[in-house]
C-alpha cells in the first residue's frame, strides 16, 4: 500500500510540476502578446498624433479646394474661363519707334473685351534728352524707347 501512495504521490506532484510549467508557459506567452499589443498601441498613437497635427494643413487644402472650384464657376459664368481663352507670348525687344509706331505698339497690347495682355516687363520712354511722354514733340525729336515683354490671352471661338 505504501508503494502504491508514492506512485500517487510521485504522480500527482509530475502532474503538478507540468501544470505549473504550463502555467508559466501560458502567462509568459500572454505577457509577451500584452507587450506587443502595447506596442502597437504606441504606434497606432504616434500615428494619431502625426495625423491630428496634419489634419489643419489637409483642411486648409480642402477649403482652397472649394475656394478655386467656386472661382472656377463664376469666372466660367462670366466668360472668362480657361478654356476659353487662348495665350501667346510676346517678347517685344527695345526700339527707338516714332510717336506713332509707339501709339500702334501700344494699341496692339492694350486690353479689349477679347484680348488682355499680362505684363513681366514694360518699358517707354523719350529717345530725346529734355523731351516728355506727354508733351509735343519737338522738331528734332527721336521718338519712343519700347519695350515689353509678357503674355497676350485672346478669347477663342469669337
Amino acid at each position: 500500500m505504501m508503494r502504491l501512495s508514492k506512485a500517487w504521490a510521485l504522480g500527482g506532484l509530475t502532474l503538478a510540476v507540468i501544470a505549473a510549467a504550463a502555467s508559466t508557459w501560458w502567462a509568459y506567452q500572454g505577457l509577451s502578446r500584452l507587450a506587443q499589443v502595447r506596442q502597437g498601441l504606441a504606434a497606432l498613437e504616434a500615428r494619431k498624433a502625426t495625423l491630428e497635427a496634419l489634419l489643419p494643413q489637409a483642411q486648409a487644402r480642402e477649403r482652397a479646394s472649394a475656394l478655386g472650384r467656386q472661382v472656377e464657376q463664376d469666372l466660367a459664368r462670366l466668360g472668362l474661363a480657361q478654356a476659353q481663352w487662348g495665350a501667346q507670348r510676346i517678347q517685344r525687344q527695345a526700339a527707338d519707334l516714332s510717336r506713332r509706331e509707339a501709339e500702334a505698339a501700344l494699341h496692339e497690347l492694350s486690353g479689349s473685351a477679347d484680348r488682355r495682355f499680362g505684363a513681366d516687363a514694360f518699358e517707354i520712354a523719350v529717345a530725346s534728352p529734355g523731351a516728355g511722354l506727354f508733351t509735343p514733340p519737338a522738331a528734332d525729336d527721336k521718338g519712343i524707347r519700347f519695350s515689353a515683354a509678357g503674355t497676350l490671352h485672346f478669347r477663342l471661338g469669337r
